[in-house]
């Protein structure tokens, strides 16, 4: 059974934060909280709170949700008249800051080979992005970030070339019986020929290497097995598969952990679908991660971003071992 109190908690916390996104007209995430919050007050009601007036205070956040649908509308409308860079630009502009974020952090972990590679993947994006706008503005932007990039680069190579060889240690001559993930040899290969999965490989996944795992890319991320199979109910609703960056100006990839926002469209989806909804659930009544803290990339608080390069990975448990799944974000 619910906690009506904590439902009601819930919903108090959701309508400041879509009482915050409404003062600063971010339409799409107030009318998100805003849901968010009449479904908690009446979830809490159905789980026999005693409070009075939560179905009118529900029906309150909900005509705010619906008033402001109809602004964000206008909006919309007015901001397709009006002149906008291209998608590739944008979306071409976001991966190379993100390339340049990872640059930045191989560098401070002293990788030196990645970060260089890196920093040259950006430039390298960012000088043929300019072709995509005649702006003076956006050109002048552009050259800046990839000389800014060519100077780190080109820094972080003399200082690579002035460090002075420390004296290299023999090495013991008793060999190593655990590799990454704490497996030997022996382990390894046999995780490997028996991790082929419906005719897929889903190899083991191995802390020491798979959590510094690279997500950043010039060219967006695809699947070389193609899009997802879909149900013939599913494909008679699909329109088009679209990366978040072809129809939103600034995806996030969690934007509240809600069970709520998870809907069933097909039966067969049943196990699936529940297990996300109590895992949601769960992570927002304990505030301990689940299921956010295994999606790949992700901050040291293990909370996922959104990867403007397209691929993520999510850490699961198949057959008894931790494996990789890697993706492309697509709906």
């Amino acid at each position: 059974m619910a906690d009506p109190t904590a439902l009601e908690a819930d919903a108090q916390n959701f309508t400041e934060v879509a009482a915050k996104y409404d003062s600063a007209h971010q339409y799409e995430a107030a009318v998100f909280f805003y849901t968010e919050a009449a479904q908690a007050l009446l979830n809490a009601q159905a789980a026999g709170s005693k409070s009075v007036g939560l179905r009118e205070k529900a029906q309150q956040h909900i005509k705010r949700a619906e008033d402001l649908k109809s602004s964000a509308s206008k909006v919309e409308s007015n901001a397709k008249s009006s002149e906008k860079p291209s998608s590739i630009l944008q979306a071409g502009f976001a991966r190379a800051q993100y390339i340049l974020i990872d640059a930045k952090a191989e560098e401070e972990s002293q990788n030196t080979t990645e970060a260089l590679e890196l920093y040259s993947n950006a430039v390298e994006l960012l000088l043929s992005l300019r072709t995509e706008t005649s702006d003076e503005v956006t050109l002048t932007e552009l050259k800046t970030l990839a000389r800014n990039a060519l100077t780190r680069a080109e820094n972080l190579k003399i200082r690579t070339k002035n460090k002075i060889p420390s004296t290299l240690k023999t090495a013991q001559s008793s060999p190593k019986t655990r590799q990454a993930g704490g497996y030997t040899v022996e382990e390894l290969k046999v995780l490997k020929t028996t991790s082929v999965i419906n005719g897929r490989e889903f190899l083991p996944f191995l802390d020491d290497l798979d959590s510094r795992i690279r997500f950043a890319y010039p060219k967006p991320f695809t699947d070389k097995h193609g899009l997802l199979a879909l149900s013939e109910k599913q494909q008679r609703q699909l329109d088009r598969w679209v990366r978040p960056s072809d129809y939103l100006e600034n995806p996030r990839m969690i934007m509240a952990i809600s069970c709520f926002s998870i809907r069933q469209t097909v039966v067969s989806d049943c196990s699936f679908v529940a297990s996300m909804a109590i895992a949601a659930q769960y992570e927002r009544r304990f505030k301990k991660r689940l299921i956010t803290n295994i999606i790949y990339p992700h901050q040291r608080d293990g909370e996922a971003v959104y990867n403007p390069c397209g691929l993520y990975m999510v850490r699961l448990h198949i057959n008894g071992v931790p494996r990789k799944v890697g993706f492309f974000l697509s709906l």
